[in-house]
């Protein structure tokens, strides 16, 4: 199963990453990268801006669910996904201009 990210706003709390860890772990998930820059990009000490990697441990797990439980999780203030992480490969690559 492919690599999900989602970008996560959460507030600056004790404990916010160690529950939104938790529930990722408790609800299948694998955390496979985690980043959080320093600053916040809009210059707000009050929230912290997570980006995780997560793949499912099986096929019965959807990150739709995950996401709307994350979302439920106290001091969340805006959750997002990306696309999928998938490896680049130069040769399958299409140039932009020959794509119609």
């Amino acid at each position: 199963m492919a690599q999900q990210t989602i970008c996560i706003e959460i507030a600056r709390s004790e404990g916010a990453i160690q529950r939104l860890f938790g529930l990722i772990e408790r609800r299948g998930f694998e955390l496979c990268s985690f980043s959080m820059p320093e600053v916040h990009p809009h210059g707000s000490n009050d929230a912290m801006h997570v980006t995780v990697g997560i793949n499912a441990r099986d096929t019965s797990r959807s990150v739709d669910v995950l996401s709307r439980q994350i979302s439920r999780l106290h001091g969340i203030k805006r959750i997002g996904r990306e696309m999928p992480a998938t490896k680049h490969n130069e040769k399958d690559e299409v140039p932009r201009e020959r794509v119609s």
